[in-house]
């Protein structure tokens, strides 16, 4: 829910200096701190995500008068009355609480490639220290529940995908509140070791282990972060079931791959080695068909076409050229990139490159005669 906090002559609905927004929390709280003292109006509103949370604009379930007069003031808000789903995810033993895991509620569609499991996501929620979560207002049809284990946030480095889970299919009630308890699978686990192509360890060195989707050969998501020891040794207790393999990651220096894996529910997968194929960089020149340099330009970020790696490490951003018409990409992986033309230019020559692990390549590419002309 959101809960929005305004002076009485303040419209919860529209922008003000005066008006304070804040999520609750499991298990259902919201702080605002630094309020002058006087009357405000509460206003709490359940939204779907997909509307803008710093502006609502559906009625709000709930609005209630106060007044803050002392140093600090606790309000418990009166029960809404509103259809609920709850319940609580443990792991694999039925008693250990999974906390502080985000989930995810989807309606589920008739097209399987609508998007994770096949529905518009409707609403999120979030575990608390016991495990218990709750959605307000759960859309009355058929809905897929998934569970969030582990979060990128590193779209900056080019890995953007999370682990979700899917924890089990429902339909909640039209009224009342809908129980639904899950429990986690036993998940496989990896171990192995970090190495150099000559077969040397990487010593404490942190790295990321992706996953490649079984359904999208070209998704890979983000599984865990651990470091190495001094024998390039690590170990990841939780791995998903079926995937079609897995990538070891190292900011910065590379990447490498398991070879194809298909761990199965509760498997120990050991011995895995990763050796490392180092990134490349790339300096690319720009010419126009007269052979001035085309500087100052930004240059869209070349698209992979080789898909026999993951597409992480390169940079998800363009670069712009110098008085020289050149540009540089660092954390390249080995492979084929395609080049994309503004019609101004015209087409590239050569329109694609091809690098390989731990190279510094440099291209000059032409761009030809415009379509105007």
């Amino acid at each position: 829910a959101m809960v929005v906090l305004v002076r009485p002559d303040v419209s919860p609905e529209e922008p003000s200096p005066q008006r304070q927004l804040q999520p609750t929390l499991p298990p259902g709280l919201a702080t605002f701190r630094a309020l002058p003292h006087g009357p405000y109006r509460v206003c709490v509103y359940f939204r779907e995500v997909e509307e803008d949370p710093f502006r609502p604009t559906r009625r709000p379930a709930l609005a209630k008068d106060v007044n803050l007069d002392r140093p600090q003031v606790e309000l418990t808000l009166p029960a809404l009355g509103v259809p609920m789903l709850v319940g609580r995810v443990t792991e694999a033993d039925g008693k250990t609480a999974v906390s502080g895991k985000v989930l995810l509620l989807r309606t589920v569609r008739p097209n399987p490639d609508e998007g994770f499991g096949g529905g518009a996501l409707n609403a999120y929620s979030m575990t608390d220290a016991e495990g218990r979560y709750a959605f307000a207002e759960p859309p009355a049809e058929p809905c897929l529940l998934s569970a969030t284990l582990a979060q990128a946030e590193l779209a900056d480095e080019g890995i953007s995908g999370n682990w979700e889970h899917e924890l089990g299919r429902l339909t909640p009630k039209a009224e009342g509140v809908t129980e639904a308890d899950f429990a986690l699978p036993r998940f496989a686990s990896a171990s192995g070791r970090l190495l150099y192509l000559d077969g040397k360890p990487l010593a404490n060195t942190e790295m990321r282990l992706l996953f490649q989707f079984t359904r999208d050969p070209y998704t890979h998501t983000h599984i865990a972060s651990v470091t190495t020891s001094a024998e390039g040794a690590f170990r990841v207790p939780q791995i998903p079931f079926g995937v079609k393999g897995t990538y070891a990651w190292v900011k910065g220096r590379g990447f490498a791959f398991s070879g194809p894996l298909t761990p199965r529910e509760g498997e120990a997968l050991t011995g895995l080695d990763y050796k490392l194929r180092p990134f490349a960089t790339v300096t690319l020149t720009f010419h126009d068909s007269k052979g001035n340099p085309v500087a100052d330009h930004w240059i869209a970020s070349p698209s992979r076409q080789a898909h026999d790696g993951p597409e992480v490490g390169f940079p998800l951003r363009s670069a712009k050229t110098d008085a020289n018409g050149q540009c540089t990409f660092d954390n390249v992986p080995e492979g084929t990139f395609s080049l994309s033309w503004p019609p101004e230019f015209g087409r590239p020559t050569p329109a694609s490159f091809a690098v390989r692990a731990g190279e510094k390549a440099a291209f000059a590419i032409t761009y030809g005669a415009s379509e105007a002309e």
